[in-house]
């Protein structure tokens, strides 16, 4: 999971269409069918949707992978109890501490040369004579947790960061009038 968000584990479920970040459809996603602004995401309990954007797959307060406990979909005939829409019940349940220490350090690094060039930058860098080399794409996801007692049995501690540094750049083609044309011959 490239992004490490949770939700986007809600496109691993049967009835689900996940269409991706694409300019030409702001749904992102369906679930059995129906509209994207109809799922309901919770995080332990409280009410966790984009009203404004109505967008798929995401909730407003981003959890982690690594301070996520339990992770649960209804796709369907979802009970009085699970939720307020027609579309996908997505309950998130946060970690809190234990009896015992625990914690993790991660980061994932994914550089330039592991990404493959795009059709049309390829095409047009062969066409023009330069060296086949992709557009630049550098991603850092970092971070770490770390959980335990502070009073045995009665009260606990849990902390989670995780930090993203990216930078990419996009391939924009664009179609520009001729010369001719700019002068006025039409």
């Amino acid at each position: 999971m490239e992004g490490r968000d949770p939700v986007n584990l809600l496109s691993l479920q049967p009835g689900v269409l996940y269409v991706g970040n694409q300019i030409t459809d702001s749904r992102q996603g369906a679930v059995a069918g129906g509209r994207s602004d109809q799922g309901n995401v919770t995080l332990d309990g409280l009410d966790d949707n984009d009203q404004i954007g109505g967008a798929a797959f995401t909730g407003i307060l981003r959890s982690t992978l690594d301070s996520t406990q339990e992770f649960r979909v209804t796709t369907s005939n979802g009970t009085a109890a699970s939720g307020r829409s027609s579309g996908a019940q997505v309950d998130l349940v946060t970690k809190s501490g234990t009896n015992q220490l625990h914690g993790a350090l991660y980061e994932y690094y994914r550089p330039t040369n592991t990404v493959a060039n795009s059709f049309f930058n390829k095409y047009d860098e062969l066409a023009t004579g330069e060296p086949n080399i992709p557009q630049k794409y550098v991603m850092n996801t970092f971070g770490g947790s770390t959980g335990g007692p502070i009073k045995k049995d009665k009260l606990f501690y849990f902390f989670n960061y995780e930090g993203r540094r990216q930078a990419i750049s996009d391939v924009v083609g664009a179609t520009v009038p001729t010369e001719s044309f700019m002068q006025g011959e039409l």
